[in-house]
């Protein structure tokens, strides 16, 4: 019996086998004809979340707001203990003090010896006196001419070191960037906080939006201006229309894709939409985004 055909038709279908496979890594997805491109996405608030630091070291002493309460810029958060920089700027004002007595006395003793030199100068060129004195007023005045000039350097270090202390008092109240929500409290009373730790998360009381991650070979069809239709990613229930904004000039791997193996075989542009106001969505919320074929009519 002839095997030939068997054999031929068995290695068809392994060749057939491997490419599917070979489909899969690639990490390309299949577009829906009703659509030009669809990507996965997730809602985000222009300039993203602020996470506010205190820039101060100390225990928080009161918290003025809770979290979900909405505050407008400026707004009084929270504040720290601030016994020891109220102590730092007493001490730094009153040294400032006295390096400014200390160049007013050093400014009239050395007019003084400069109007002095000036006539022993007179008088021993006059016949009327000694060049001796003349030249030992003309040294003081010198003298004094140089250690006033350090005292005003020595004036400028207390003032900047007394702007410094004032500074870090302000520090101690931590103020609202921006009007927006507070999402988190990282700390109470009583909770000790470093300059580089985030206290407080405010979420901006700013546009939201959705970064979606488009695959590379869908950039094309995609363009600023265009109409989008966001769903849950879920559902897929329909949850807003958007625009694009803009599109990424960078490819670089998917944080939206869960699936490793997908991940890494894919790089993704990032396409900004923007939203209507009253969209009900949520920052971090996942979702897909679907350009549908007419949406070219949108493109500006």
């Amino acid at each position: 019996m002839n095997r030939t055909p068997i054999r031929y038709l068995m290695t068809i279908a392994i060749v057939i086998g491997v490419s599917a496979c070979s489909g899969k890594q690639t990490g390309v997805q299949p577009v829906p004809t009703d659509y030009l491109a669809v990507a996965l996405g997730q809602v985000d608030v222009q300039g993203g979340l602020l996470g506010i630091a205190t820039g101060a070291t100390g225990q928080i002493s009161q918290v003025e707001v809770h979290e979900g309460q909405s505050v407008q810029r400026g707004q009084l958060l929270l504040t720290i203990d601030d016994k020891a920089p109220k102590s730092a700027v007493a001490t730094a004002v009153a040294s400032q003090a006295q390096a400014n007595a200390e160049v007013h006395a050093l400014e009239g003793q050395w007019h003084t010896a400069v109007l002095r030199a000036q006539r022993l100068a007179t008088a021993a060129k006059e016949g009327a006196g000694d060049r001796q004195s003349a030249e030992d007023g003309a040294a003081t005045a010198t003298t004094l001419e140089a250690q006033l000039e350090g005292a005003k350097a020595a004036l400028r270090v207390a003032s900047a070191r007394t702007a410094e202390a004032r500074r870090q008092l302000q520090l101690t109240k931590l103020r609202a960037p921006a009007a927006g929500q507070v999402i988190a409290i990282a700390g109470r009373q009583g909770t000790s906080v470093t300059p580089e730790m985030t206290v407080i998360t405010l979420l901006p009381a700013s546009p939201l939006i959705v970064r979606a991650e488009l695959e590379t070979q869908q950039v094309s069809a995609v363009s600023k201006g265009m109409n989008a239709t966001i769903t849950d990613e879920d559902t897929g229930a329909t949850l807003a229309s958007a625009k694009v904004d803009r599109l990424g000039v960078i490819a670089g791997p998917s944080t939206l894709v869960s699936d490793p193996q997908r991940r890494a075989a894919i790089r993704t542009v990032e396409c900004v939409l923007t939203l209507p106001a009253d969209n009900g969505l949520r920052v971090g919320q996942r979702v897909v985004v679907r350009f549908p074929r007419q949406a070219t009519a949108a493109r500006n």
